[in-house]
């Protein structure tokens, strides 16, 4: 549907390319002469957009609703559905930082495990019992006879306590040159995490 401006210009062109009067050419368009007579009452934005690019200058990290709360402060007469069409217009968001997405290192892949007790995997698990409450299990498993050598399950495992942990599981071994050489985890940011790599042998 054409919108009344485009209307007047259609009429105003009726009117100079064929030496038309007002009332013919509205005529000829089917247009009422009190709409294209109709002159608009809106005051002009220019001194609200020059108050909102003031304050934003002030205040870089304010949105439109809180540029809309200074204006009434100040006692303009405006709602937010206004300051944000002319926030807007007028290219005042905020700018969105994205992340930096960071080269990821080269993945090295371990060589095949060809003994028991040459390497272990380890990883965290969680549960919860029937009335609810979480526990979570740490698992050890000797990654060529797929046996776990133990398990921890606890409410809470930091640490220390994964450190200890894999400093007494294999009690049943003779001597501790049977330990695992190496143990796979999928280190994370956690505290347990760093003091398992520093204390890890390969």
């Amino acid at each position: 549907m054409v919108r009344p401006a485009a209307r007047r210009q259609a009429v105003e062109y009726v009117r100079t390319a064929y030496q038309l009067s007002e009332r013919s050419s509205c005529r000829a368009l089917g247009m009422p002469r009190a709409t294209q007579r109709y002159r608009s009452r809106k005051e002009s934005p220019d001194p609200l957009v020059a108050r909102l690019r003031a304050l934003v200058a002030v205040r870089p990290r304010a949105g439109y609703r809180t540029l809309g709360r200074l204006l009434r402060r100040e006692g303009t007469r405006v709602n937010d559905k206004r300051v944000y069409r002319l926030y807007r217009s007028e290219d005042l968001s905020l700018r969105v930082k994205r992340r930096r997405r960071h080269v990821a290192s080269a993945r090295v892949v371990p060589r095949p495990a060809i003994r028991a007790w040459q390497r272990w995997a380890m990883d965290f698990m969680s549960d919860s019992t029937t009335d609810g409450h979480r526990f979570r299990i740490l698992t050890l498993v000797d990654i060529f006879t797929r046996r776990g050598p133990g398990v921890v399950i606890e409410r809470s495992i930091g640490g220390t306590r994964v450190v200890r942990f894999r400093s007494t599981t294999p009690s049943s071994r003779a001597s501790t040159a049977d330990y695992a050489t190496s143990v796979s985890t999928r280190t994370g940011s956690t505290a347990w995490s760093r003091r398992v790599t520093s204390s890890a042998p390969g």
